[in-house]
């Protein structure tokens, strides 16, 4: 405050700069009545006192409205230097998205959702920021996520995976890129992609490994997916606007998106308000269905994939399934004892007889 009110003194000095003193001459000397002196500071430690007529006037106001715009400048160089605030960002600005399994969804604001069939979904999508995901087959497995949108200057980055035990694919703007272990990509301002052996805690975000699941799943928590038990490597993409796109190959693909609360939000990973209420609601045990805007296929004209390979994952459009059919499908995908448990048990009872 003290700064700023010296400041603001210096400036009405030279917006009010001249001061007139009046004397009156005569043969015995002058008596203050003063037309036609003029007093002024005009540059540090130089004072001007002359008489009115020996004075050029548009010199002094125009110095005076130089020294007005280096005080200006000053000023103007003390608030953006000085004055201003530092922003500041912290991890816990952010939510955890993770699509995972047949599909699974955990939305920004924790509710349990899952789906099934062939589809192109959203994932997050505001005016600027479009990410999508890819789900194959009757099971639903994750194949794929794609990103762009003007936050990205509307550039295409996409990961697919066409088999469950295939290689992972990826390209910007059609190019393949992270073709090796160890790899890495840079954009300025758009991406910086990872692809590393193994998980790195100085890389990657250790929340991921703390989320859970109401569910216990035959492949394990999060841990397993994305540290104990990846075989093709993990892939780490840092887009703008904080957004992390964290992805493992462990059961087809498991996929976990970080971002701040975005404005207008929608998609699979919620609208992030605080209320996971919204985001879902029970229509069997274990089952929670997606509830919110933008839930259901992805419109051809805003797919963001490419139409071949997409075509070769999906294959021919098959009639979407009723709401009976799909909780028949669910119900009876819940009921059924996974290969890895069945397998696990005959060899466990293998030596005992009826």
């Amino acid at each position: 405050m003290a700064m700023a009110a010296a400041l603001r003194f210096l400036q009405l000095l030279l917006i009010f700069p001249l001061t007139w003193a009046e004397e009156e001459c005569g043969t015995s000397g002058c008596k203050g009545n003063g037309k036609g002196v003029l007093l002024m500071q005009t540059k540090p430690g130089s004072l001007l006192k002359a008489s009115a007529s020996q004075v050029d006037l548009s010199t002094v106001l125009a110095e005076v409205q130089e020294l007005k715009g280096q005080m200006s400048s000053m000023m103007n160089k003390m608030d953006s230097c000085c004055c201003k605030e530092t922003v500041t960002f912290s991890l816990a600005d952010t939510g955890l998205c993770a699509i995972f399994g047949d599909p699974h969804f955990i939305t920004f604001d924790g509710a349990e959702t899952t789906t099934v069939g062939d589809m192109i979904q959203w994932l997050v999508k505001t005016s600027s920021i479009h990410i999508q995901g890819l789900s194959k087959a009757s099971e639903g497995f994750v194949a794929g996520f794609a990103a762009s949108g003007s936050f990205m200057g509307d550039h295409r980055l996409v990961l697919l995976r066409e088999e469950k035990e295939g290689p992972i694919k990826v390209t910007y703007d059609g190019v393949e890129i992270l073709q090796v272990a160890g790899s890495s990509f840079d954009v300025n301002g758009v991406v910086k992609a990872y692809r590393r052996n193994s998980w790195d805690s100085d890389l990657f975000d250790d929340r991921i490994l703390s989320m859970r699941t109401r569910m216990n799943f035959t492949l394990g928590d999060f841990e397993d997916r994305f540290k104990n038990l990846p075989t093709e490597g993990m892939y780490l993409f840092k887009l703008p606007n904080h957004i992390d796109i964290t992805v493992t190959g462990v059961d087809w693909l498991g996929v976990i998106i970080s971002m701040p609360v975005q404005v207008g939000q929608s998609g699979y990973c919620g609208n992030f308000n605080g209320d996971a209420d919204d985001d879902a609601e029970p229509v069997v045990p274990s089952w929670d269905r997606p509830i919110g805007a933008d839930i259901g296929p992805v419109p051809d004209a805003e797919v963001i994939f490419p139409q071949e390979p997409v075509a070769l994952l999906l294959g021919k459009a098959e009639k979407a399934l009723t709401e009976e059919e799909e909780v028949a499908q669910r119900i009876k995908r819940i009921n059924a004892c996974p290969n890895t448990l069945l397998t696990k048990a005959e060899e466990a009872f293998s030596g005992f007889s009826a």
